[in-house]
């Protein structure tokens, strides 16, 4: 396996063939690793109150931690291995936008804790496969040079946007109900999904025409 640079890890697989060939099952965002150095004590009675340690012996010990999105993902699965990343991604923000609309309109109506748990489930499997296509996008057509870089671009770019959205957020709702801020997301969402969409499907005309 070629070294690859980034602030993004790849956890992959050997298969156990000879020469092993490795295959990805997550994409890390966060990793921490940790190496420690023991003196072996070999304290005993007869060490007269001191503290012995045993001369050119020692323990190292090395942990990783680590945070990330598996690729493999059950609620993808199957599925989207039929399906195109690209328009999945596509049809993904338009379901988003319309259960965010829902959401916020369901749980002003209904008030009820239960609605809102059936609707946040239902948001968070309709979303959830557009992270996980965006990964396959990004390991399918970029090098194994530039997908850590990918990677960051795009932690930075999701950041950015998660913390322009709460300034914006915050000013709208001293003049705007929460619930149409939320609706107003939802439909964001769905005309970004259509007009991806549609331009995806001309590009994609042209090439074969």
């Amino acid at each position: 396996m070629t070294a690859q640079k980034g602030s993004a890890f790849l956890l992959k697989i050997s298969d156990g063939a000879e020469p092993p060939v490795y295959r990805t099952v997550a994409g890390l965002r966060t990793t921490q690793m940790s190496i420690a150095g023991d003196s072996v004590v070999v304290t005993s009675k007869d060490s007269a109150g001191w503290r012995e340690l045993l001369s050119g012996a020692g323990v190292r010990s090395v942990s990783v931690t680590a945070a990330g999105l598996f690729l493999g993902s059950l609620a993808y699965g199957r599925w989207g291995r039929q399906k195109n990343h690209v328009e999945t991604i596509f049809r993904c923000l338009i379901a988003g936008g319309l259960v965010t609309a829902a959401f916020a309109f369901g749980v002003e109506q209904y008030r009820n804790v239960w609605v809102a748990q059936a609707l946040a489930v239902s948001l968070g499997f309709v979303v959830g496969p557009i992270v996980i296509a965006a990964n396959t996008v990004v390991h399918k057509f970029a090098s194994s040079a530039m997908q850590g870089k990918v990677f960051s671009a795009m932690e930075v770019v999701i950041h950015f946007g998660f913390l322009v959205t709460m300034l914006a957020s915050s000013k709208l709702s001293e003049f705007v109900e929460p619930y149409w801020i939320l609706a107003g997301v939802g439909l964001v969402f769905c005309l970004v999904g259509v007009w991806g969409m549609v331009r995806y499907r001309q590009g994609k005309l042209a090439i074969e025409g």
